[in-house]
């Protein structure tokens, strides 16, 4: 994933949530290089706890 995928992909994801009404952290992260790619790769990295928002988990199982 190239440094301008990764940071489109980080904004897209961020947007969903906050349309959903939570406020999550999404970052592009430049990873080492890889000698087998031959290339700088980057990981989205975020605060999601399988695939959810944090927040809004914990107020539904708060819910349950």
């Amino acid at each position: 994933m190239t440094k301008d995928e990764a940071q489109t992909l980080a904004l897209r994801i961020q947007t969903f949530w906050r349309e959903k009404g939570c406020d999550i952290t999404v970052v592009a992260e430049r990873m080492e290089y890889d000698p087998k790619l031959r290339a700088v790769r980057y990981e989205i990295r975020s605060n999601l706890v399988n695939g959810q928002c944090p927040v809004c988990n914990r107020s539904i199982k708060k819910a349950a």
